[in-house]
């Protein structure tokens, strides 16, 4: 991944939070070491990773920026939803995955800036 991109921006996940909450799954799919990697790989090679909160990511249109998107526990279910002030139709992991874009290229949402330390 860092080979081929200049700029890698991901969502600042709660992982601790997520485990307790959803199952050890979380935790063995190691995405915690996944983005030590990256940071390290990213440093070396003069890249860019940069972290973007994550709060209503999913809930965010990512052509309007309208939090419009589903919401709540019962919201959680919801994978295909439409966006009330655009119009537009969304499957809301890839949304989700363009609003942090977006905010990592400066677009819309919140960024922030990280500083990558050599391991």
């Amino acid at each position: 991944m860092v080979e081929n991109y200049a700029t890698i921006c991901y969502s600042d996940d709660n992982f601790r939070g997520m485990a307790k909450r959803f199952g050890k799954s979380v935790s063995e799919a190691s995405l915690g070491k996944l983005i030590g990697m990256l940071s390290y790989k990213s440093y070396i090679s003069g890249r860019q990773l940069i972290k973007v909160n994550s709060k209503r990511t999913t809930m965010t249109c990512s052509v309007c920026g309208a939090l419009t998107g589903p919401t709540g526990w019962d919201g959680l279910k919801v994978r295909h939803w439409v966006c009330s002030a655009c119009g537009a139709d969304h499957d809301r992991d890839i949304n989700s995955a363009m609003v942090v874009l977006n905010a990592g290229l400066g677009m819309s949402h919140e960024r922030k800036a990280v500083k990558v330390k050599a391991a």
